[in-house]
Protein backbone atom coordinates (compact mmCIF):
# COMPACT_ATOMS: atom_id res chain seq x y z
CA UNK A 1 0.00 0.00 0.00
CA UNK A 2 1.28 3.55 -1.04
CA UNK A 3 0.17 6.36 1.04
CA UNK A 4 1.30 10.23 1.27
CA UNK A 5 3.91 11.64 3.88
CA UNK A 6 1.58 13.90 4.99
CA UNK A 7 -2.08 14.76 4.82
CA UNK A 8 -4.27 17.88 5.63
CA UNK A 9 -7.41 18.72 6.62
CA UNK A 10 -8.98 21.11 4.09
CA UNK A 11 -12.39 22.61 4.68
CA UNK A 12 -13.09 24.74 7.28
CA UNK A 13 -9.59 26.08 7.76
CA UNK A 14 -10.31 28.80 9.85
CA UNK A 15 -12.75 26.84 12.97
CA UNK A 16 -9.31 25.56 13.70
CA UNK A 17 -7.96 28.89 14.31
CA UNK A 18 -7.89 28.49 17.73
CA UNK A 19 -8.18 31.55 20.35
CA UNK A 20 -5.08 33.56 21.56
CA UNK A 21 -6.92 33.55 25.46
CA UNK A 22 -6.44 29.72 25.41
CA UNK A 23 -6.38 26.21 23.96
CA UNK A 24 -5.11 22.68 23.46
CA UNK A 25 -3.85 20.67 20.87
CA UNK A 26 -3.26 16.92 22.12
CA UNK A 27 -1.95 14.04 20.26
CA UNK A 28 -0.62 10.19 20.46
CA UNK A 29 2.71 9.80 18.51
CA UNK A 30 4.73 6.73 18.18
CA UNK A 31 7.79 8.18 16.22
CA UNK A 32 10.42 6.03 14.78
CA UNK A 33 13.39 8.70 14.45
CA UNK A 34 17.23 9.10 14.87
CA UNK A 35 16.99 13.08 13.96
CA UNK A 36 20.39 14.45 12.51
CA UNK A 37 21.50 18.06 14.25
CA UNK A 38 19.80 21.23 13.59
CA UNK A 39 16.44 19.24 12.31
CA UNK A 40 12.80 18.64 13.11
CA UNK A 41 9.89 16.29 11.67
CA UNK A 42 6.48 17.86 12.07
CA UNK A 43 3.68 16.71 14.07
CA UNK A 44 1.09 18.69 13.97
CA UNK A 45 1.05 22.34 12.64
CA UNK A 46 -1.40 25.18 11.68
CA UNK A 47 0.09 28.22 10.59
CA UNK A 48 -1.72 31.44 9.57
CA UNK A 49 -0.39 32.57 6.45
CA UNK A 50 -1.78 31.13 3.23
CA UNK A 51 0.46 33.70 1.27
CA UNK A 52 3.51 32.25 2.85
CA UNK A 53 3.70 28.69 4.29
CA UNK A 54 7.04 28.98 5.19
CA UNK A 55 6.36 31.49 7.50
CA UNK A 56 6.39 31.21 11.13
CA UNK A 57 2.83 31.65 13.19
CA UNK A 58 0.27 29.75 14.21
CA UNK A 59 0.44 26.57 16.29
CA UNK A 60 2.57 23.48 16.07
CA UNK A 61 4.62 20.54 17.41
CA UNK A 62 7.29 18.85 16.27
CA UNK A 63 9.87 16.84 17.05
CA UNK A 64 13.30 18.76 17.24
CA UNK A 65 17.59 18.02 17.77
CA UNK A 66 19.55 20.95 18.32
CA UNK A 67 22.63 19.98 19.56
CA UNK A 68 24.96 17.14 17.43
CA UNK A 69 23.82 13.97 19.17
CA UNK A 70 21.72 15.71 21.74
CA UNK A 71 18.05 14.40 22.91
CA UNK A 72 15.28 14.47 20.42
CA UNK A 73 12.38 16.77 22.27
CA UNK A 74 8.71 17.61 21.69
CA UNK A 75 9.23 21.47 20.75
CA UNK A 76 6.08 23.51 20.26
CA UNK A 77 5.48 26.77 18.93
CA UNK A 78 2.74 29.82 18.54
CA UNK A 79 2.73 32.92 17.06
CA UNK A 80 0.99 35.39 14.67
CA UNK A 81 1.61 35.53 10.71
CA UNK A 82 3.97 38.23 11.01
CA UNK A 83 7.20 37.23 9.50
CA UNK A 84 9.58 35.86 12.74
CA UNK A 85 7.07 36.81 14.99
CA UNK A 86 6.75 33.26 17.10
CA UNK A 87 7.74 31.58 20.37
CA UNK A 88 9.13 28.15 20.82
CA UNK A 89 8.87 26.06 23.84
CA UNK A 90 11.05 22.90 23.90
CA UNK A 91 10.25 19.93 26.36
CA UNK A 92 12.79 18.50 28.68
CA UNK A 93 12.32 14.60 27.65
CA UNK A 94 14.57 13.14 25.15
CA UNK A 95 11.88 10.86 23.07
CA UNK A 96 12.30 7.24 22.57
CA UNK A 97 12.13 5.88 18.90
CA UNK A 98 9.12 3.26 18.83
CA UNK A 99 7.46 4.50 21.66
CA UNK A 100 4.02 5.98 22.21
CA UNK A 101 3.51 9.16 23.75
CA UNK A 102 0.23 11.51 24.54
CA UNK A 103 1.45 15.28 23.72
CA UNK A 104 0.09 17.92 24.68
CA UNK A 105 0.46 21.68 23.62
CA UNK A 106 -1.41 23.74 25.98
CA UNK A 107 -1.85 27.77 26.85
CA UNK A 108 -3.48 30.30 28.24
CA UNK A 109 -2.86 34.21 28.30
CA UNK A 110 -0.09 34.36 30.39
CA UNK A 111 1.82 30.67 29.75
CA UNK A 112 2.57 27.94 26.94
CA UNK A 113 2.97 24.73 28.10
CA UNK A 114 3.74 20.93 27.14
CA UNK A 115 3.03 18.38 28.21
CA UNK A 116 3.80 14.96 28.20
CA UNK A 117 2.18 11.33 28.96
CA UNK A 118 0.01 13.64 30.86
CA UNK A 119 2.96 15.64 33.13
CA UNK A 120 4.18 18.80 32.32
CA UNK A 121 7.48 18.41 30.74
CA UNK A 122 7.98 22.31 29.98
CA UNK A 123 6.76 26.12 30.32
CA UNK A 124 7.49 29.52 29.38
CA UNK A 125 5.76 33.03 30.15
CA UNK A 126 4.01 34.00 27.06
CA UNK A 127 5.58 36.89 24.89
CA UNK A 128 3.98 39.09 22.29
CA UNK A 129 5.60 36.95 19.80
CA UNK A 130 3.31 34.33 20.99
CA UNK A 131 0.31 36.33 19.85
CA UNK A 132 -2.34 34.26 17.94
CA UNK A 133 -3.72 36.87 15.85
CA UNK A 134 -4.55 34.91 12.89
CA UNK A 135 -3.90 37.78 9.76
CA UNK A 136 -4.77 35.15 7.37
CA UNK A 137 -6.08 32.24 9.32
CA UNK A 138 -7.31 29.97 5.72
CA UNK A 139 -4.21 27.81 6.13
CA UNK A 140 -4.84 24.32 6.36
CA UNK A 141 -4.42 22.11 9.52
CA UNK A 142 -0.99 19.92 8.26
CA UNK A 143 -0.04 16.34 9.75
CA UNK A 144 3.11 14.85 9.61
CA UNK A 145 4.89 17.77 8.02
CA UNK A 146 7.18 20.30 9.22
CA UNK A 147 6.97 23.19 6.12
CA UNK A 148 9.87 25.75 7.48
CA UNK A 149 12.37 22.46 7.31
CA UNK A 150 11.93 21.41 3.82
CA UNK A 151 15.27 22.73 2.71
CA UNK A 152 16.93 20.33 4.37
CA UNK A 153 14.71 17.14 3.98
CA UNK A 154 13.63 16.43 7.07
CA UNK A 155 10.90 17.94 7.79
CA UNK A 156 8.68 15.06 7.11
CA UNK A 157 7.15 13.03 10.16
CA UNK A 158 8.01 9.36 10.24
CA UNK A 159 5.55 7.43 12.46
CA UNK A 160 2.14 6.89 13.89
CA UNK A 161 -0.16 9.75 14.66
CA UNK A 162 -3.33 8.98 16.31
CA UNK A 163 -6.19 10.66 17.89
CA UNK A 164 -5.74 14.55 17.55
CA UNK A 165 -7.98 16.82 19.78
CA UNK A 166 -8.39 20.47 19.20
CA UNK A 167 -9.75 22.48 22.08
CA UNK A 168 -10.73 26.71 21.84
CA UNK A 169 -9.93 26.10 25.63
CA UNK A 170 -7.02 25.57 27.69
CA UNK A 171 -7.64 21.76 29.54
CA UNK A 172 -6.66 21.59 33.27
CA UNK A 173 -4.08 19.84 34.30
CA UNK A 174 -6.20 17.34 35.31
CA UNK A 175 -8.22 17.36 32.26
CA UNK A 176 -5.10 16.34 30.29
CA UNK A 177 -4.14 13.63 32.87
CA UNK A 178 -7.27 11.94 32.41
CA UNK A 179 -6.92 12.01 28.20
CA UNK A 180 -3.79 10.50 28.58
CA UNK A 181 -4.91 7.55 31.31
CA UNK A 182 -7.78 7.12 28.80
CA UNK A 183 -5.68 6.75 25.70
CA UNK A 184 -2.87 4.44 27.68
CA UNK A 185 -5.41 1.59 28.64
CA UNK A 186 -5.63 1.22 25.01
CA UNK A 187 -1.71 0.63 25.00
CA UNK A 188 -2.24 -2.49 26.50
Amino acid sequence: ASFLPYFSILGSAPNLNLPNTGGTVMVWIKPTMNLPQGTGMGIIRKPDLSTNLYAQGGYSIEIARTPPGGPQNIMVQLGSGNWQQFQNLTGGTNLVSGTWYHVALNWDVGTMRIYLNGVLDGSATRTGASTLSWIDGTEKLYFGHLTSSVTNGHAWYNGIIDEVALFSRSLTPTEIMDAYKRGAQNLQ
